[in-house]
C-alpha cells in the first residue's frame, strides 16, 4: 500500500474520531450537512449514521433468540429500532457517540423488549375479550333464566 493512501486512511479515521467525540465544547467542521432535512424535520446527520450504525453493531454482538426470527420480522425489528432511534436522537440532539451508544443498547436489547412488550399486549387483548365474552354469556344466561 502506499503512503498517500495510508495517509488518507489515516485522515478519515482521525475525521471520524474527532466526529465522534464532538461536544458543545469544541468545534470541528465535517464534510457534508450537519443536518439533514426528512419531511419537515432537522435530524443530526453524523448522530442519525452513528446511532444506526450502533443497532446494526447491536444486532450482531445479541445474543442469539430462542425462537429464530424470519428475514421479515428481523427487518421490521430493526426499522422499528432506527426509527425509535432517530426519534432519540431528533429530540434529544445526542451527540455521535451517545447516539452509537443508544443504538447498540438498543440493537443488543430490542429484539427482548419487543417479545416483552408484545406479550404484553397479547395478554392485554386476551383480557379484554374475555372480559367481553363473560359479559355477553351472562347477558344471555340472564335472559334466558328469566323465562
Amino acid at each position: 500500500m502506499s503512503h498517500a493512501a495510508l495517509d488518507a486512511g489515516r485522515t478519515s479515521l482521525a475525521i471520524l474520531a474527532v466526529a465522534a467525540s464532538s461536544s458543545a465544547r469544541n468545534a470541528f467542521v465535517v464534510p457534508g450537512p450537519e443536518l439533514v432535512i426528512v419531511l419537515g424535520v432537522a435530524v443530526p446527520a453524523l448522530s442519525a449514521l452513528f446511532g444506526v450504525i450502533g443497532i446494526l453493531l447491536g444486532q450482531l454482538l445479541a445474543p442469539t433468540p430462542a425462537v429464530p426470527l424470519g428475514w421479515r420480522r428481523r427487518s421490521a425489528l430493526v426499522l422499528a429500532l432506527v426509527m425509535f432511534e432517530l426519534g432519540i436522537v431528533i429530540f434529544t440532539g445526542q451527540n455521535a457517540m451517545l447516539a452509537m451508544g443508544w443504538g447498540i443498547g438498543l440493537g443488543f436489547a430490542g429484539l427482548s423488549v419487543a417479545q416483552a412488550l408484545g406479550d404484553e399486549a397479547l395478554s392485554g387483548v386476551k383480557r379484554i375479550a374475555d372480559a367481553f365474552i363473560t359479559a355477553i354469556a351472562s347477558r344471555v344466561g340472564g335472559k334466558e333464566s328469566d323465562k
